[in-house]
């Protein structure tokens, strides 16, 4: 309740608040192999299917513009050793199949 109490912020027509953790500094197993792995499938899918590959890369940049993505920079990778690569993938309507979305997905387990 407390890190509720002293995070939690209005911003831009909505709220931010912190990571609400049980305890301090939880340890976070390695997600880099399980989103590569990931990234992999996809790259193979994007080679596959230059039109797939064309929507997808659209959309990827579209989350770009809006600010939902950016590139993390080296700088704010050595910040901290907390770091969580989350994979994504793609659905399709089959209704819509020219759209695509993408799903990040959290609960993906990790590679030991």
């Amino acid at each position: 309740m407390e890190i509720l109490l002293n995070t939690t912020r209005r911003v831009e027509g909505g709220w931010e608040t912190g990571l609400l953790w049980k305890k301090d500094n939880p340890p976070m197993p390695d997600s880099r192999k399980t989103a590569e792995r990931r990234l992999k499938t996809i790259e193979g899918k994007l080679k596959a299917d230059p039109v797939f590959a064309q929507t997808y890369l659209e959309k990827i940049q579209e989350y770009r513009d809006k600010g939902f993505a950016r590139p993390v920079t080296l700088a704010e990778k050595q910040l901290t050793e907390r770091l969580w690569y989350l994979p994504h993938f793609h659905a399709v309507n089959p209704k819509k199949p020219n759209k695509v979305r993408l799903v990040f997905d959290a609960k993906a387990q990790t590679l030991t």
